[in-house]
This record gives structure tokens, C-alpha cells and sequence, in this order.
């Protein structure tokens, strides 16, 4: 089960209205193992394309650097569905294939959905759903 301040859940929301029709992208880090340690870090979705993100090389970078700084993990990777339900899609399972150990969160855009998010872990390119709170 992922756990998650309503603030976290509020600004992911808000990059994907924002960055729509764009897919956007970043991740949640912290220390494993405190809870009160995690920090949203927004990524550039250098592809720049409506069903695909990839973050930006150097940005990627700096952000592990800074993380291994702070004694940080990733723990989430999160980006937008635009045009689809929040379900990971082929590429999504691939792109996990280097993150087996993290949460995988995706937000619909869709129009014809209601803005949702939903969480998965994605091990040996098994698509796991995982229980999803917020407080």
C-alpha cells in the first residue's frame, strides 16, 4: 500500500492539468523508512509527447546526485495518461523494468474520465495494483 499527503496528490494533479496535452513526469523521494521525508520532485519530459515520457538526461543526473546527497531513494515515479485510462501501458512495463523496486503512480488527463490516479508495482513485467491512500 502507497501512503500519501493530500499535498503531494494536489500538486502531481496540478503538473498533469498544467503540462496536458503533454504526458508529464517526475518522481517522489525520500529516506526509506520516513514516512516524513518525502519530497515531490517535478521532471522535464524531454520527449515532449502526448503518450510517452522519458526525464530529461542531465536533469535525471542532478536529481540522483542530490538525492544520494540526502540519503534519499526514489520511491514513486509518477507521469500522466492523456489520452488513456491510469493503467501502465507496454512501454510504461518496459521503462519499469529499471524501477522494480518503486511505486509507479499514473494520472489520467483524459477528458473522458474523471482525473484519477492509481499505483502499481511493476516486477519481472508483472503489472501489480497497489492499494492507494491519501492524507
Amino acid at each position: 500500500m502507497l501512503t500519501l499527503p493530500a499535498a503531494l496528490r494536489d500538486a502531481i494533479a496540478h503538473q498533469a492539468r498544467t503540462e496536458h496535452p503533454l504526458e508529464c513526469c517526475g518522481l517522489i523521494a525520500g529516506v526509506p523508512g520516513e514516512p516524513g521525508s518525502l519530497r515531490l520532485v517535478p521532471m522535464h519530459n524531454a520527449a515532449q509527447a502526448e503518450d510517452f515520457f522519458s526525464f530529461e538526461p542531465l536533469q535525471q543526473l542532478r536529481v540522483w546526485r542530490e538525492m544520494n546527497g540526502r540519503g534519499e531513494v526514489p520511491l514513486v515515479l509518477y507521469h500522466s495518461h492523456t489520452a488513456s485510462r491510469p493503467y501502465p501501458s507496454d512501454t510504461d512495463v518496459e521503462y519499469a523494468a529499471a524501477f522494480p523496486e518503486v511505486f509507479h503512480l499514473i494520472v489520467s488527463t483524459d477528458p473522458r474520465f474523471d482525473l484519477s490516479m492509481r499505483c502499481f508495482r511493476i516486477e519481472d513485467g508483472r503489472i501489480l495494483e497497489q492499494p492507494l491512500a491519501f492524507d
